[in-house]
């Protein structure tokens, strides 16, 4: 477990069901891994609406 939230957010029924399906979603420990590997330590998107906890 990584402890990370996330909130998706659509005003599109279409995406808001697509959300939904992540619930059904299983991730095996490869999977984790590979995402893990991932994670550069930098912020990719930063709108200018953004909170500063940079």
């Amino acid at each position: 477990m990584q402890d990370i939230v996330t909130f998706p957010s659509s005003t599109k029924l279409k995406n808001i069901q697509s959300n939904f399906e992540a619930f059904s979603l299983t991730l095996t420990g490869e999977d984790i891994t590979k995402i893990a590997e991932l994670d550069r330590s930098e912020r990719i998107a930063s709108p200018d609406f953004a909170p500063d906890w940079d």
